[in-house]
């Protein structure tokens, strides 16, 4: 899942390869430390609030010591810096992916995209327009001091917290559910994302440290996910602690193909 690579910033100081299947053993989560998140997005929806305790007291049969709650919530002031984050490094990222020529030796840039958008307008964008290519390509370059406060308010910031609470807590990691129930999106309204939905992907979206997911239950047969967050390179206990509870729960079932809903003939 992860290596060193001299060309990837991420990873260079990544030891090697790692064995990741030594871990995955139905007694992995004895003895470990498990801290509960109650603070993700979304705590008030009942329906995974109830699958979650089950998880949690399923956790303390498995031999796991539960810490309950820890407190990770991340201040507002974060995402616009994520955000920030997210224009600056897409740019950069996109442009050297282009200038490598694997596309089309034409379109080299995020800038050439923006202009073959343009002249292609009905053809290429008939529902949706271009704003975050605009808006990436509005930025400066990584060197931009703009750039390194967000990095910091950011990245750096969720990452010291992390930290700060797994060491506190003597944590071997931090579990909350991944999702709640899907959501419809169409061209009119986009995501009807609302009040009650779930989400706790922020934490290790931000800080880049790991996160493994499993299924532990459903609402109306929708799927509901439980995430493991760890510290860097803890990928291999991670795996074991999520290979164990998932063959407790039970919970992963075979997408069907037989739709929910009638479809007319015609």
């Amino acid at each position: 899942m992860a290596r060193h690579d001299p060309a990837d910033a991420a990873a260079k100081t990544h030891p090697g390869v790692r064995d990741y299947a030594s871990r995955l053993e139905v007694d992995a989560l004895r003895g470990a430390r498990i801290g509960i998140r109650r603070d993700y997005s979304g705590a008030g929806n009942m329906g995974v609030q109830e699958i979650f305790e089950e998880v949690v007291e399923t956790l303390g049969e498995m031999g796991a010591t539960v810490v309950d709650p820890v407190d990770l919530e991340i201040p507002e002031s974060v995402f616009d810096a994520e955000y920030e984050v997210l224009l600056y490094e897409f740019k950069a990222d996109l442009n050297a992916y282009l200038a490598a020529g694997v596309i089309d030796p034409a379109v080299d840039t995020l800038a050439k995209i923006i202009e073959f958008n343009q002249l292609n307008v009905d053809r290429v964008m008939p529902w949706f327009g271009q704003e975050i290519f605009l808006l990436a390509e509005s930025k400066g370059s990584l060197d931009d001091p703009a750039y390194s406060r967000a990095l910091e308010e950011s990245h750096v910031a969720v990452s010291r917290l992390i930290d700060e609470i797994m060491q506190e807590n003597d944590l071997d990691a931090i579990i909350a559910p991944t999702n709640g129930p899907t959501w419809t999106t169409d061209l009119v309204n986009g995501d009807q994302w609302g009040s009650e939905s779930v989400s706790s992907s922020s934490a290790a979206a931000v800080s880049g440290y790991p996160a493994v997911t499993i299924p532990m239950g459903e609402i109306h047969g929708l799927p509901i996910g439980l995430s493991f967050l760890g510290l860097p390179l803890t990928e291999s206990e991670l795996l074991g602690f999520a290979y164990a509870l998932e063959q407790r729960l039970g919970a992963w079932e075979a997408p069907s193909l037989r739709p929910n809903v009638e479809i007319p003939a015609d």
